[in-house]
């Protein structure tokens, strides 16, 4: 698939990428500045279950069937989310010891906002790591035979 394809497939799926990644950045900039369920937070939940939902549509949830019922390139795609995945858990799970390290560490000195906020930079981690891999094979998402008929022959 061509990076500048033009199918209709083709731009809802960057439109569901684009509103999951913007759904979560929305959240967690919600949640460091300490509102996580204000008005910001929850339309950034909303944008990311939409784009997650959207693009668990669009890639006919590859990762949830059998090997038997997906072919050699949708294969190739799920290992390579599921990889991703894993480093992103890593990656996440890294960054959020460091920060409750540092929260536990400013709580003892007398200030514990940050470690007030612990359990809502947990889920924004988990979702980064839960969403991440749907996002990623939407992102990367080729097109199917016929599926430019109609849209000026690219």
């Amino acid at each position: 698939m061509s990076a500048l394809s033009t199918t209709p497939r083709r731009w809802l799926a960057l439109g569901a990428v684009a509103a999951g990644t913007a759904g979560w950045v929305l959240h967690a900039v919600a949640v460091s500045i300490g509102a996580p369920f204000g008005v910001l937070g929850v339309l950034g939940l909303l944008a990311l279950v939409a784009g997650w939902i959207a693009g668990r549509a669009l890639i006919g949830d590859i990762a949830e069937r059998r090997v038997s019922e997906v072919d050699e390139y949708e294969l190739q795609q799920r290992q390579s989310a599921r990889s991703a995945g894993y480093v992103a858990a890593l990656g996440a799970l890294l960054v959020l010891f460091v920060v409750l390290t540092a929260a536990v560490r400013m709580a003892e000195r007398g200030h514990p906002d940050l470690l007030d906020r612990a359990p809502s930079l947990a889920f924004v981690a988990f979702l980064l790591v839960a969403a991440g891999p749907t996002l990623l094979l939407t992102w990367r998402l080729r097109d199917r035979p016929g599926d430019d008929e109609g849209v000026g022959g690219t």
